[in-house]
């Protein structure tokens, strides 16, 4: 009986050390979108987080607004609000916003819920717009989902620029928003990144996306866009995976029973 549990241990180390640890995208979807001229705006869409487990339900959303006021994000998903990973706001002509928060497996609502999201909360805003989308993620540590793997970078008028440098994790993921104010086209998107939306609203552009890394390095990512008149912004947060040693001391405590 011991060899059979020996043997029952030894294959599950293996497994969890090529497969158990990595986050993966389980659902995502570009679901809030509010273009508003003079007052605060709410944008409520119905979103199902996927089945899995480990999950973080994870938010990103880029806004632009021509007073330079910079936008106050309150999205919940049903009752339960967001926790702020980030935000950034670039102020001058125009103001560009971007936020991305989280919830944790313990706090996802089940079943179809209402993704709301209000801009402009207590600002006098003259004209803005934005748009947002959510991310099903499995797999991540749920004590420190968001390590200290955030950069933030601003940046005036450019067609394409590259973030500061960021240190990503094995088998993690890298999520990043990239907002700019002024029209503008599509260019060569984000490099190594798989894009949700790629949208041109009421002055402003936005980006968003993920990219799953398989194994950690230093690295920086480029937003490009073929024009882009007035400034931008990026942002990238990185979530870092459930700790196979965790799995492994679960089974380990199965098996010596």
């Amino acid at each position: 009986m011991k060899i059979v549990r020996l043997l029952s241990l030894l294959t599950f180390l293996f497994v969890a050390s090529n497969a158990l640890s990595a986050i993966a995208v389980e659902s995502s979807a570009a679901i809030v979108s509010g273009v508003d001229t003079g007052t605060p705006s709410t944008s409520t869409t119905t979103f199902t987080a996927a089945a899995a487990s480990n999950r973080l339900l994870v938010l990103i959303i880029n806004g632009e607004d021509l007073t330079g006021n910079g936008a106050v994000f309150a999205p919940k998903f049903g009752s339960q609000a967001f926790t702020a990973a980030t935000t950034d706001t670039v102020n001058g002509a125009s103001g560009i916003d971007g936020y991305l928060g989280f919830i944790k497996e313990a706090d996802i609502p089940s079943g179809a819920q209402s993704t709301t999201v209000t801009d402009g909360t207590g600002l006098s805003w003259v004209n803005n717009s934005w748009a947002g989308s959510i991310y099903t993620l499995s797999g991540v540590d749920q004590t420190t989902p968001q390590p200290q793997v955030v950069v933030e970078a601003l940046e005036t008028a450019a067609t394409s620029w590259t973030t500061g440098s960021i240190t990503s994790d094995t088998d993690g993921v890298l999520m990043i928003g990239c907002p700019t104010a002024g029209p503008h086209d599509s260019g060569s998107g984000i490099s190594g990144y798989t894009e949700i939306f790629d949208i041109n609203e009421d002055g402003g552009g936005w980006r968003n996306g993920y990219k799953l890394i398989t194994t950690g390095s230093s690295e920086t990512a480029t937003c490009d866009w073929n024009a882009m008149s007035e400034a931008g912004a990026s942002y990238i947060v990185g979530f870092q995976p459930v700790a196979a040693s965790s799995n492994i001391a679960a089974e380990r405590r199965r098996n010596t029973k």
